[in-house]
């Protein structure tokens, strides 16, 4: 993971760009289901291919009260900015683009 971060202190903005790359490997996988028999059928996937992919993503934030420690502060983060198809987990894709606006506050 490399990961390249901006800070202003005056201004209280805080920006931040992440890029990982994920080699490919293998893993095998299984499940079970019902069949029309409602019997239980196991199956095992050998050699499932995973990773492969590159992953970029964006944050930025700014303090509502520059220079205050516990000021609230608003953000926003965008993950998948290549919005690739991917898995981490055999037979679970994570999820493509996706955009998440927070309000943060101390208490």
């Amino acid at each position: 993971i490399a990961e390249l971060k901006y800070e202003n202190g005056r201004t209280g903005v805080s920006a931040g760009l992440y890029g990982r790359f994920v080699g490919a490997f293998d893993s095998s996988a299984s499940y079970n289901f019902k069949d029309a028999a409602n019997k239980t059928v196991n199956r095992t996937l050998a050699n499932y291919r995973l990773g492969n992919f590159w992953d970029l993503g964006f944050s930025i934030s700014k303090k509502l009260t520059p220079g205050d420690e516990h000021s609230p502060k608003i953000s926003l983060t965008v993950r998948n900015l290549l919005d690739k198809n991917y898995e981490t987990m055999p037979l679970a894709p994570d999820f493509g683009r996706r955009a998440t606006l927070g309000y943060e506050i101390d208490f």
